[in-house]
């Protein structure tokens, strides 16, 4: 009974950790913010730091492609890709991609208008970080979930059987990769 709580409250924190981490940070930059007048947009490195998010978010975004273009590639040579293929909630795994490019893209605009922060006013300024902080972290916790089940397919495709009965570990495998699917879902 205790193994079953546990793994409900797991696979709540799963569902909602995208939100719930991003929201912590915004929150403890306010606290900083107000306690220790802490403000990202005063740094003279202001404009690199903003060209860091804009090229981590494509290379991710780049990767991601990538990867997705292997996992098709290999259906034809995977029966653990088909069968997630075959099984996967499409519509929502397909809102689930768009959400995380969506977040992606956010951050670039987001801050593509922070670099005009000699003429915007303070107030948005300070909207804007705090969107391009919680829009950033989101984007991260997003793109972890997602690469983290792709790359259990992996994983778990080239994991030698170490048990007699082959249909026991294909068995184990689907187990495991319908939790994660089943995750995905908010």
């Amino acid at each position: 009974m205790l193994g079953n709580r546990s793994e409900k409250i797991k696979n709540s924190w799963r569902k909602i950790y995208s939100y719930v981490l991003p929201t912590i940070v915004v929150i403890v930059y306010i606290i900083d913010h107000g306690v220790n007048k802490f403000d990202i947009m005063k740094s003279s490195n202001i404009e690199s730091a903003l060209d860091s998010a804009i090229t981590f978010v494509s290379i991710i975004i780049s990767f991601f492609g990538v990867l997705l273009t292997i996992l098709i590639s290999a259906r034809e040579k995977s029966k653990l890709i088909n069968y997630f293929l075959d099984t996967i909630q499409k519509d929502l795994f397909v809102d689930c991609l768009k959400q995380m490019i969506l977040s992606g893209l956010s951050v670039v605009f987001i801050s593509a208008i922070l670099y005009l922060n000699d003429i915007l006013n303070e107030r948005l300024n300070e909207f804007l970080v705090l969107c391009g902080i919680w829009m950033l972290v989101c984007f991260m916790s997003l793109t972890y979930r997602f690469i983290g089940i792709l790359l259990s397919l992996f994983i778990y495709q080239k994991e030698e059987p170490n048990k007699k009965n082959n249909q026991e570990v294909v068995g184990e495998r689907q187990k495991r990769l319908n939790e994660k699917i089943k995750n995905m879902n908010r």
